[in-house]
Formats: structure tokens, C-alpha cells, sequence
């Protein structure tokens, strides 16, 4: 999309940046900001003069950050918005990230998160996993190398905690908020899962004990014990084997304190068609998933029960 051709109407230059249609009118009968008219009369600003003019007039929008890509940026996101379609996104980032424009990562992030019309899993869902799944094709085709896909992966997990400072720095905890850990299982070095595990937690008031990459098992026991939370999250990489997840569940089974209760989650990629065992569960509530959509559906329903 050619930006001097993309025409916007005057509210909604006045919406973009904050201010009230007056402001857009004196403006545009002053010369500061041009305008085209249409057959009909009606006055339009193309993306070309409404970003030079907020660029001199150092006035900041959403899509300020993404400079050349504002439009495109904005484009996706209106299609977001409006379609519930990502993928003009999903295409968008794709493109940045096989040309190595990866600072604008973080400012998307943060953008589609800061909207209340989704719920997060919906973001990570159709958003970032896809883009990481890509990634990982490319790494495994010979497209790019190690160090590539780590810079990549570095990148998302940088814009999660980005956001998760900007969106959540004013959360209250209650007094005796619930408690849940967050974890990688032993094999696992990638923590982006965690953190999108973390901001779905903390939005809803519960106290994240964060442990990051590669914790053993019996870490995992006696941080629950010793934190006395009542939630334990465990990610999985595609690259654990199912074998290793029923050797994790079955510790923490035969290890449970009946005393200090807890519910337990399972989540990744290898946990598809993977269920617990059929005897009878030790934990206060328990799932596996392989969609962030239906973690945040059963943590709403543990929540309120």
C-alpha cells in the first residue's frame, strides 16, 4: 500500500493522536497538515502527511515505532481489530524477521497486548507461536543458522517482558494472593512459553514464582513446598519426549503433600493427544494442553471454583 494514496478521515487523525477534531480542522485551514478532497467534498489526510506532520510536530501514536512499516503495522492491526484476522500480521512480521529488521518485535507485542478486546492466549495463539513456529522451519531447512534463530527467539522473549513491565506495572496483588510456579521442564531452554504463562497469571492477580529454563523435577517439589503455592505450570519444548513428561508427572505424583495441595499444568507442543494417567489424581485440578487458548480456559475455571 502506497501511503501518499492511504486516505484517513479527520477523526480519526484526531483519535490516532489523542487530540480533539478541533485541533485536526485548525490545522489543516492553517496549511500545517495537508489535505486532498474528495468528489463528495470531504476532506482527507494521506498516511504520508499525517506521519510527516506528527513526526515534525513530535506528536507520538500507536504506530509511531514502526516508522517506514507504520502503515503496514497499522493495516494488520485494523484487521485485528475489526476481522479477528491475523494473518496481515503474521505476514508483516514474517517479512522482518527474514530481513533481519527485528526492532520492531517488541513494540508489536506490545501493541496487540495492550488491547483489551482479546484475551492473551488469543496474541500467542495466532501471533508469536506461529512466527516462532516459522522460525524454527527455517532453522530446520538451513535458512539460518543457530545463532540466527536464538537472536530471533531472544528478540519475543524481550518484547514479553517489555510489555509485561508497561501492561501490568500497576497490578495490586491482594493481601494472600494465589500463589503458582512457572516453569521450563529439565530439557527445555526455551522460556518464551513461560513468560506468556506468567502475563496470563499475573493479569488475573496470581503471584508468579518464575523459574525459568531447565528445572529439575525435585526443584520443582520443593519450591512448591517451600513457596506453599497452589498452582505449578511446567512448559515443554517440541523436543521433550512423551517419556519424559510421564517421568516428570509421575514424581510429582508420588511426591505430592496432601498437606500443601496444589493444581497442576502441562503445557507445549508434545502434550497433544497426551493425557495423565487414568488412576485416580493426586492434585487439587489438573490439564495438558498444547493451546494457550485452553490453558486460560481451565486456569479460569480452577480460578473460580
Amino acid at each position: 500500500m502506497n501511503p501518499d494514496q492511504y486516505l484517513l478521515t479527520s477523526p480519526k487523525v484526531a483519535k490516532l493522536l489523542n487530540v480533539h477534531e478541533s485541533s485536526i480542522k485548525r490545522w489543516c485551514n492553517s496549511g500545517e497538515l495537508p489535505t486532498q478532497t474528495t468528489e463528495g467534498g470531504h476532506r482527507r489526510i494521506s498516511w504520508t502527511a499525517f506521519q510527516e506532520f506528527s513526526d515534525t510536530r513530535e506528536l507520538s501514536h500507536p504506530y509511531t515505532p514502526f516508522k517506514k512499516e507504520a502503515l503496514m503495522v497499522y493495516l494488520g492491526h485494523q484487521q485485528l481489530l475489526k476481522k479477528n484476522q491475523p494473518l496481515s500480521l503474521q505476514e508483516t512480521i514474517q517479512t522482518w524477521m527474514s530481513r533481519n529488521e527485528l526492532c520492531y518485535i517488541a513494540p508489536l507485542l506490545l501493541l496487540v497486548l495492550n488491547e483489551t478486546k482479546w484475551n492473551y492466549s488469543y496474541i500467542f495463539d495466532n501471533i508469536l507461536f506461529p512466527s516462532l513456529k516459522q522460525v524454527g522451519q527455517w532453522w530446520l531447512n538451513g535458512k539460518i543458522t543457530t545463532s540466527d534463530e536464538h537472536r530471533i527467539s531472544q528478540e519475543w522473549q524481550q518484547g514479553l517482558i517489555i510489555s509485561r513491565f508497561h501492561i501490568h506495572k500497576n497490578i495490586e496483588f491482594s493481601h494472600k494472593p494465589l500463589k503458582a510456579i512457572v516453569a521450563c521442564s529439565e530439557e527445555n531452554t526455551h522460556e518464551i512459553a513461560c513468560h506468556c504463562l506468567r502475563l496470563i497469571l499475573e493479569y488475573r492477580g496470581i503471584e508468579v514464582i518464575f523459574l525459568g529454563a531447565r528445572v529439575p523435577t525435585s526443584d520443582l517439589i520443593k519450591a512448591q513446598l517451600h513457596y506453599r503455592t497452589e498452582l505449578v505450570c511446567v512448559s515443554y519444548s517440541p523436543y521433550n519426549k512423551v517419556k519424559d513428561i510421564e517421568l516428570a508427572h509421575e514424581t510429582l505424583s508420588n511426591n505430592y503433600d496432601p498437606f500443601r495441595p496444589y493444581a497442576l499444568a502441562f503445557g507445549g507442543v508434545p502434550l497433544k493427544g497426551w493425557n495423565p494417567p487414568k488412576n485416580k489424581s493426586p492434585f487439587l485440578h489438573e490439564g495438558t494442553f498444547s493451546d494457550m487458548i485452553f490453558f486460560e480456559k481451565w486456569l479460569d475455571e480452577w480460578h473460580s471454583s
